[in-house]
């Protein structure tokens, strides 16, 4: 029998594990100007400066974002005039919420398998 409660023990170890995995996120905020500084974004495409956007690099370091559960986190502090998601998170997923004076409070996500379903990431510019 204890060798049955060992295999069962290391079998939900295992589950527990990947479980932790799968619901790895990871938060980065900040100006443009720290978040550029830090290489994980960068303006891209437009004509001679116009209609240029800002674009999440490739081959950041993960230690430069928060990293959460996206089972558990339901909202990211924003606390500024204006912000806005850099990574893509379906609008429908997500609301800005503002406080009494009008600035942004959180970014509150609605739907948690919609707003990661594209990616794990989310970098956010306050303004």
């Amino acid at each position: 029998m204890s060798e049955q409660e060992v295999a069962i023990a290391q079998k939900d170890e295992k589950i527990t594990t990947q479980t932790a995995e799968m619901n790895k996120g990871f938060i980065a905020s900040g100006t443009y100007k720290t978040l550029k500084a830090k290489g994980l974004i960068n303006k891209e495409g437009g004509f001679l400066g116009i209609g240029r956007k800002e674009a999440m690099l490739q081959g950041f370091s993960q230690s430069l974002f928060t990293q959460v559960n996206i089972t558990e986190t339901k909202s990211i502090p924003v606390n500024s005039k204006n912000a806005k998601l850099i990574t893509f998170h379906p609008a429908s997923s997500y609301e800005l919420v503002r406080d009494k004076d009008n600035k942004i409070a959180s970014i509150d996500i609605k739907n948690p398998d919609e707003f990661w379903k594209v990616s794990k990431y989310a970098v956010v510019e306050i303004k």
